[in-house]
Parts: C-alpha cells; sequence; structure tokens
C-alpha cells in the first residue's frame, strides 16, 4: 500500500476531469446503476466508529471506502477520521 501526501495527491488530480468524473458517476447511481447497499457502521464503545462503503456498477471494479471516526484523537494530536479506498 502506498500513502500519499496531501501535495502529492493534487499534483495527480487534474480538477476539470475530476468534477467530469464524479458527474458521470452521480448520474449512473441516480439512474440505478450503481449497486450500493447502505453503510453498516460499528461502533467502537467510548472510541468512536467504524464505517464501510462498498460501491459496484457493471464494467468497473468493485470498491469499498472504510472510515474510522476517533474524536477523543484530536486531544492526542492526531487525526480523527482516517479513510482508504480499496
Amino acid at each position: 500500500m502506498r500513502i500519499l501526501s496531501e501535495a502529492e495527491v493534487k499534483a495527480c488530480i487534474d480538477l476539470r476531469r475530476l468534477l467530469d468524473v464524479l458527474a458521470d458517476g452521480f448520474q449512473a447511481l441516480s439512474g440505478g446503476k450503481v449497486v450500493n447497499p447502505a453503510r453498516p457502521q460499528l461502533d467502537i464503545p467510548q472510541a468512536g466508529y467504524s464505517l464501510a462503503m462498498p460501491a459496484w456498477m457493471a464494467g468497473m471494479h468493485l470498491t469499498v471506502k472504510i472510515v474510522n471516526v476517533f474524536e477523543g484523537n484530536i486531544a492526542r494530536g492526531i487525526p480523527s477520521h482516517l479513510a482508504t479506498i480499496h
């Protein structure tokens, strides 16, 4: 796995192309072409929670975004949210 910095991500993205692709994705979603079940939430008592967001469209790859949220991390000087996309 490779972890990209904010600057590396910005260097890889053509904003105009990104907006076009997002528009295509939302059109496919609203047209019923995307399978994306309700996201499950796993609660971690007194700590935080984790969310899984799977999606698939015919002819495309299966994708899952996982987000972990631990608000207490802010007081420790580390990010409260960590997300990965597979």
